[in-house]
């Protein structure tokens, strides 16, 4: 055996190896959200939280060791409620599942847990909600080719361009762009960047590993939305070459 195919053979090696442990880490993630939503369940219902001087549960998944966003600590909660309380389904079953995907199925799993589970854990976020609505009896969703009347060509930079947007995970207005995944001063460009208003935005800074697991499908879906306006126009650009 050659020394470059020993080296290719020990980078798949590596590889695969490194894959695995991902696969890992995420199933240890899901473990913990779903401890978390448990803890939380638990102190809400005795009302254990009287004993941080605090004065209701929101007070106290925003004291600052915790700084939980409710919106958050409720999905959390949701989860762990309907899935391990509820439909007694075990935490290895689900805690590979993105627990966005869980919330999106939430409206109809308790019809056929193990089909919903499956069709969770292989589906792409866009085809599950398609036929999560169609159980439900409702419409496909519509699909807006852009968020924004304005064209990514007509700004003279990239962050006005994203500036222009309304915050990717709220919908609220007033976003500012963020650099992702990391902040300017550590290194990002400013084509690394999406659009989060100041809420969102402190509420990623919290904690961003927990945010970008809780939203990344919104955060995802921004970034593809931003990839085929770019597309889009150099196609254009392509076809007026002479």
């Amino acid at each position: 055996m050659t020394k470059s195919i020993e080296k290719k053979q020990a980078d798949a090696d590596i590889a695969f190896e490194l894959f695995q442990s991902l696969l890992d880490a995420k199933q240890e993630a899901g473990k913990q959200f779903l401890r978390i939503g448990e803890v939380l369940t638990i102190i809400n219902e005795k009302n254990l939280y009287k004993f941080f001087n605090v004065d209701n549960f929101e007070e106290f998944i925003a004291i600052p060791e915790l700084g939980f966003a409710r919106a958050t600590a409720r999905l959390f909660m949701h989860v762990f409620d309907l899935y391990i309380r509820r439909l007694g389904i075990p935490k290895d079953e689900i805690a590979g599942i993105q627990i966005s995907k869980l919330q999106k199925i939430a409206p109809v799993v308790e019809k056929n847990p193990s089909e919903w589970l499956a069709m969770a854990a292989t589906l792409s976020p866009s085809d599950l909600d398609i036929a999560v609505r169609e159980q439900q009896g409702l419409p496909p969703r519509e699909i807006k080719e852009n968020k924004n009347e304005k064209r990514l060509e007509e700004f003279s930079g990239y962050t006005d361009f994203v500036s222009a947007h309304t915050c990717c995970v709220c919908n609220s207005t007033g976003a500012d762009p963020h650099h992702f995944p990391i902040s300017k001063g550590a290194g990002a460009d400013d084509f690394k960047v999406m659009p989060l208003c100041r809420k969102c935005h402190s509420e990623y800074h919290q904690d961003p590993h927990r945010f970008i697991l809780t939203y990344e499908e919104k955060i995802f879906d921004y970034f593809y939305e931003t990839f085929m306006e770019a597309y889009k126009i150099i196609s254009e650009r392509k076809g007026q070459e002479v």
